[in-house]
């Protein structure tokens, strides 16, 4: 506990190269305002939600008891037969799933929150991360159930589960970016090949870990509606330090974008369904027309 320096380990991985194009700059602002709409729908729904666990289950009893062991058991079966059941639609049959044999993307639905999000952040591989029908389905999966989850009646986390979908949604986008690349670049090559022409080299996209990390800052943003602390964390548990205009960037703009629709997820929970009073920083737009005396009178 007492090293300091660069050879503290960090949760996520050290990432050693950090390279982006400034063109790159306006997907990763388009990642920030996916996330900051999905995050908007997140805090919607899950109000819906727990508005409803307030009505017919409680806060306390049995049926909050039941409801825990319905939604581990859900989940759980879903984590375990989907991967199957992609793998018999492969054409591999129902055979046996081995974990080591298994790919990047069928291990996400095995393996826990952390390490899934660091194999997104540095896996080079070159067939990592693939199959993108999985993929995407694993993100809409980890944020419906995220969604689903928070609120139950035993702690299940939300931190690390939204940083887990925001990095599958932007590591998706940087290995389409990089298929789209090679594939131009392949056409590109063969075209010049067969005119005798020469060609210009062109710089490719980011490292998908680079979008899966912009993913994820942009993902708890959109939910949680954390700015500058959130930044910072990441920045932290990556090493990316001079990667903070990317992060404090997408950051802002899933936030800005979410508060269009909703609250944040802790301040739906603590002032609209607790019922907490909490003096905002700024007052909401119906109350300026008013004076004091309007209040007091």
């Amino acid at each position: 506990w007492t090293l300091l320096g660069t050879g503290v380990p960090v949760s996520f991985g050290r990432f050693t190269e950090v390279s982006y194009n400034i063109v790159e700059m306006l997907v990763f602002a388009l990642i920030g305002i996916l996330c900051g709409l999905l995050g908007a729908l997140f805090n919607h729904m899950n109000g819906l939600l727990s508005r409803w666990r307030k009505r017919r289950i409680g806060p306390t009893g049995c049926k909050r008891f039941l409801e825990v062991l319905c939604v581990t058991f859900i989940i759980a079966s879903l984590k375990f037969w989907v991967p199957a059941v992609f793998l018999a639609i492969k054409g591999e049959g129902w055979q046996p799933m081995i974990f080591e044999e298994l790919s990047e993307t069928q291990q996400l639905w095995m393996e826990g929150g952390q390490h899934s999000i660091r194999d997104l952040f540095h896996n080079d591989g070159d067939k990592a991360f693939d199959e993108y029908g999985l993929l995407i389905l694993f993100a809409l999966f980890n944020l419906m159930t995220t969604c689903w989850t928070f609120g139950l009646g035993v702690p299940a986390g939300l931190f690390v589960p939204s940083l887990l979908s925001g990095a599958v949604i932007g590591r998706f986008v940087g290995e389409i970016l990089h298929l789209l690349h090679s594939q131009t670049t392949t056409a590109t090559t063969t075209a010049a090949m067969a005119t005798g022409t020469a060609t210009l080299a062109v710089n490719g996209p980011a490292h998908p870990g680079i979008y899966a990390l912009v993913g994820a800052c942009a993902m708890l943003a959109g939910v949680g509606r954390i700015t500058i602390s959130l930044a910072m964390i990441l920045t932290e548990a990556t090493g990316t330090g001079i990667f903070g205009l990317p992060i404090f960037m997408v950051v802002v703009i899933a936030t800005w974008v979410g508060d269009v629709f909703t609250r944040g997820i802790y301040d739906l929970h603590i002032i609209e369904l607790k019922q907490i009073p909490l003096l905002e920083q700024s007052p909401a737009d119906v109350m300026v027309r008013y004076a004091v005396k309007d209040i007091m009178a």
